[in-house]
């Protein structure tokens, strides 16, 4: 079957983009092992030789999600051998679209002299880059990982769009192939996720490489198979601003509406605004889930166009007209101990002083969330408030959120970090939500956001990963 235009231009963005960022000479073998109509097409190589098959068939392929293993037979021999590329200058890397909480070598070539060259899950995320002790990054992840080495000394490993770099002193490489779905003398510990990309070369960028490889993929799931309740809001959006956004942007959304569904967290969100991406103030507040918001109230508290940044969001001021948000989303819609609220913050504003992010407030009951005296401060529905125990003044962009599942006590989550606060709660009243601002000179919000939420508990951990993923991608697709 013949491919569709959008999905060759998906591919071609992806080697136009490699080209671009000084990473395609680096690539020497390469598979897209997704989008395809079959088996043999996501066996076809972009670059260098075609892998070998090993015991994978039909129906191991996923036009979205790519190939899938099975932990023990099944892997493909890359035909590239580790000292194909020089000591010093090798890079590894795959995406994978489901990661298992298992032991498993995702990647790379074993050597019995100390040379290895692979990464996976073992207990952490761990990397081998020509050397024979590990080095450790955190928990499993789907998504991109990848390492590369271009000195003697240390190398640099990727995963969960983070980059760690390793001491280690490189050795002489061998003959040994590289290995996809566990290293070629691996048995029994192979790889049982999802992979829908593999590169293997000489030194490269891996941040560079990872942001065009998310945006491969999220351009073939666009294609391939788009989520009804994205593409709904994408093309209120597009109305909303007459004019269509950039591929790659719609991509990062459908690709953060899926990943939501994926998580178990989609249904939770009640009301929600993504509040950058759109060309637009009025298509920014489009919501993506729920009753758009009302900028300001009857003329007063409202936001301009020149407070909106594609990139940035919508910013705040502790000045006239003191820009708020007004949800249309009370505190009572939600069961007392099951509701959560979150806000992501790209600039804090003021933090000695108060400055509330968003709040529904009526005395005993009151849910909020705001900076003071370089902390975050939340209260859900309840008298007592949590405060974040580190100074937080100067950090970057995060998550703020609360959720609660219990009567007796409520998570906050911020700057990747959840801590639980034992406090009772109290029925809610109909107050209405406000986001990014009260209409108070005194402690109105004074940063930057782009993006809210509400609706019933949620695990914030992975609303957190889901929200930052896609500020992340649109970032990177807008010029």
């Amino acid at each position: 079957m013949t491919q569709s235009v959008d999905l060759v231009n998906v591919i071609n963005s992806f080697v136009k983009g490699c080209k671009t960022d000084g990473t395609w000479d680096a690539i020497k073998a390469c598979c897209i092992m997704a989008a395809w109509d079959g088996l043999d097409g996501a066996l076809v190589p972009l670059k260098g030789p075609a892998p070998t098959n090993n015991n994978f068939v039909a129906a191991d392929y996923d036009r979205e999600t790519g190939l899938v293993g099975d932990g023990v037979s099944k892997y493909l021999g890359s035909n590239r051998a580790l000292n194909a590329d020089p000591q010093d200058s090798i890079h590894i890397a795959a995406n994978a679209t489901v990661y298992p909480a298992v032991t498993s070598y995702m990647m790379g070539a074993e050597t019995t002299t100390g040379g290895a060259v692979n990464f996976g899950y073992f207990g952490s995320s761990f990397a081998r880059c020509r050397n024979s002790s590990e080095g450790y990054f955190g928990s499993n992840t789907a998504g991109f990982m990848g390492l590369s080495r271009s000195t003697s000394t240390d190398f640099d490993f990727r995963v969960g769009q983070s980059t760690t770099s390793f001491t280690r002193t490189s050795t002489t490489p061998y003959a040994t192939q590289h290995s996809i779905f566990g290293s070629d003398t691996t048995t029994g510990a192979r790889f049982t996720g999802r992979l829908s990309f593999y590169s293997i070369g000489e030194a490269i960028d891996l941040e560079k490489l990872d942001t065009r490889t998310t945006q491969l993929m999220n351009g073939i799931s666009y294609v391939v198979s788009p989520d009804a309740d994205a593409q709904t809001y994408i093309q209120a959006v597009e109305t909303a601003d007459n004019r269509t956004l950039e591929f790659y942007v719609a991509a990062a959304i459908n690709a953060f509406v899926v990943g939501c569904k994926a998580d178990g967290i989609w249904n939770a969100i009640k009301s929600s605004c993504i509040l950058a991406g759109a060309r637009t103030l009025a298509g920014a507040l489009v919501p993506l889930v729920g009753t758009a918001p009302d900028n300001g109230s009857g003329g007063s508290f409202e936001f301009s166009e020149a407070d909106y940044d594609r990139k940035l969001g919508l910013k705040g001021s502790l000045a006239s007209p003191y820009p708020t948000l007004f949800a249309n989303r009370l505190s009572s819609d939600d069961p007392q101990n099951d509701h959560h609220l979150s806000v992501y913050v790209t600039e804090q504003g003021r933090t000695t002083s108060n400055n509330t992010i968003a709040q529904a407030r009526s005395g005993a009951d009151a849910t909020e969330m705001f900076f003071s005296n370089n902390t975050v401060v939340t209260r859900s529905r309840n008298t007592t408030t949590a405060f974040s125990s580190s100074n937080i003044s100067g950090l970057g962009a995060t998550l703020i959120g609360i959720s609660r599942s219990a009567s007796t006590e409520f998570k906050t989550r911020y700057y990747g970090t959840t801590a639980t606060t034992s406090s009772t709660s109290a029925a809610p009243a109909n107050y209405e939500y406000r986001l990014l601002g009260i209409g108070s000179s005194s402690s109105n919000f004074s940063g930057r956001a782009t993006f809210y939420s509400i609706g019933e508990s949620l695990d914030l951990a992975l609303l957190d990963a889901r929200v930052s993923t896609l500020m992340t991608d649109i970032g990177a697709a807008i010029p």
